[in-house]
């Protein structure tokens, strides 16, 4: 699993261009709450992407792009952040699952280097 971001130039564009929110094969939601805000989280998951991986041959094992469209009612507030990876897109909630573990394993990173410095 590996976020995509601006400083990714083409592969950024391209798989926003695609939008697997409005051509997504597979979709998976998931609610949850704590300290006082809801979450609502929509991932959006397509492996009908061949004309990702010719435009993108150096991404081996590329299987699926997501999408995932995060709500937080307490500031009223809507992200969508990218993903490639090489997990098929048949099975959207283990693909939430490993997408909320990429954020756990560089949170835990974040606040070990905090308290380093």
């Amino acid at each position: 699993m590996k976020k995509l971001k601006g400083n990714q130039g083409e592969l950024h564009k391209d798989v926003r261009a695609f939008c697997p929110t409005k051509y997504a094969s597979e979709v998976f939601q998931s609610v949850d709450g704590g300290h006082g805000r809801i979450k609502t989280r929509q991932l959006h998951a397509s492996s009908e992407i061949d004309w990702l991986r010719e435009r993108h041959p150096e991404r081996v094992g590329l299987n699926s792009i997501l999408a995932v469209t995060s709500h937080r009612e307490q500031h009223d507030k809507t992200e969508t952040r990218y993903f490639i990876s090489s997990l098929k897109a048949d099975n959207p909630k283990r693909l939430a699952r490993a997408v909320r573990a990429h954020w756990g394993i560089e949170n835990q990173l974040h606040w070990v280097l905090d308290v380093g410095f």
